[in-house]
């Protein structure tokens, strides 16, 4: 018979099922299949273009159905260097080389369902003067969809041009309002939509 148990692990992990035996040798067999579970990640990021300096900040929002997660993938730019990363709960975070890019790892102690939120942000390449520019691209890993929004911010003595964008397309303003602050509209003058992570492109710092 299977008693059902109600003390919770201090470790998170939440108890099935106990099974009591009468004599010995006993034996038992498990089986365990993970349930499959629907997610789907919608970013918004934010690129700040100068002269001598680049920085990105994005949110990276997780519909999770059906199951919690416990860890995030994220593939960014092997010259994204990440000094905030912000998750629900306690968490906890590294980043490893992979292959031409990196592989930042996010770990949810207790796990997240819904609407889970992953922030990060950093510095883009060395500080010096550079005028070009790829797209930053970030990818979730493991999800069945990934679409977004990039903003392009820039000096007022300067403009933003755009050139070889694929999977992605220049996209009006007005429909980012909802999530960019009245300063940051004021600062931005180039927004690119995308609907794959495989999307690609070139940013053009050009003086006025």
């Amino acid at each position: 018979n299977d008693i059902m148990l109600s003390i919770e692990s201090p470790l998170g992990i939440r108890p099935f099922a106990a099974y009591r035996f009468v004599a010995m040798p006993f034996s038992i067999s498990l089986n365990a299949t993970p349930v499959p579970g629907q997610i789907t990640a919608n970013a918004q990021t934010i690129v700040r273009m100068g002269e001598r300096d680049r920085k990105l900040e994005a949110r990276i929002t997780l519909d999770v159905q059906d199951r919690s997660i416990y860890h995030v993938g994220l593939l960014v730019p092997a010259d994204l260097d990440i000094e905030q990363v912000s998750a629900p709960g306690a968490f906890e975070w590294a980043v490893t080389p992979h292959k031409d890019r990196k592989l930042l790892s996010v770990i949810l102690t207790a796990g997240q369902s819904h609407q889970v939120p992953i922030l990060i942000s950093g510095r883009l390449g060395e500080v010096g003067v550079s005028e070009q520019m790829a797209l930053p691209q970030l990818e979730v890993l493991d999800v069945q969809r990934q679409e977004g929004d990039i903003v392009v911010q820039r000096d007022p003595a300067f403009k933003i041009d755009t050139a070889d964008l694929h999977e992605c397309e220049i996209t009006e303003l007005k429909r980012l309002y909802e999530w960019l602050t009245p300063k940051q509209r004021e600062l931005t003058r180039v927004a690119v939509h995308y609907r794959s992570p495989a999307y690609t492109g070139q940013l053009k710092l050009v003086a006025l």
